[in-house]
């Protein structure tokens, strides 16, 4: 990382930072090329203590094709950005995480149910349950995090 001082290593620091934020940015490959999607998210850690991020949608479709193809991904998420004027110019002050892993489709109901509500508890929805035939039409799938680096420009 070039600018090390901007730097947040302390994890219960990282989590609040995604946790205030509202989408994570996948990205695929595709042919070479990349495929960056939006989702809405749910966070927390694998029993191995990896971090996980769920994500869910349609059964079928291109990212879900990439994802059976390639499931490495990468991932971004960010929030608070400004642009604020400073005695020699302008800079951007923001919160990030950037980084990637392996992602995959998660079969067991039981573990589909911890995806699912995992993200409804991101967006403070905690009396939520999920109608079976939407449960049925669902995938819920999930990134185990290898790394990911965190910066503060405040």
């Amino acid at each position: 990382m070039r600018r090390s001082e901007l730097e947040i290593l302390d994890d219960d620091k990282i989590d609040e930072i995604i946790d205030s934020c509202k989408v994570i940015r996948v990205g695929f490959v595709d042919n070479g090329l990349s495929y960056v999607v939006p989702f809405n998210f749910g966070f927390g850690y694998s029993p191995e203590g990896k971090r996980v991020f769920y994500m869910h949608g349609a059964c079928e479709g291109k990212k879900i094709d990439l994802l059976k193809k390639y499931p490495r991904v990468g991932f971004e998420l960010d929030f608070g950005c400004e642009i604020v004027k400073r005695d020699n110019g302008y800079t951007t002050l923001y919160k990030s995480v950037i980084g990637y892993g392996d992602a995959g489709i998660i079969e067991n109901d039981k573990e589909r149910r911890i995806g699912i509500n995992s993200i409804m508890k991101h967006y403070h929805i905690n009396d939520y349950e999920i109608d079976a035939y939407v449960f049925n039409e669902t995938v819920v799938w999930v990134i185990e995090v290898d790394k990911l680096t965190c910066k503060v420009h405040s």
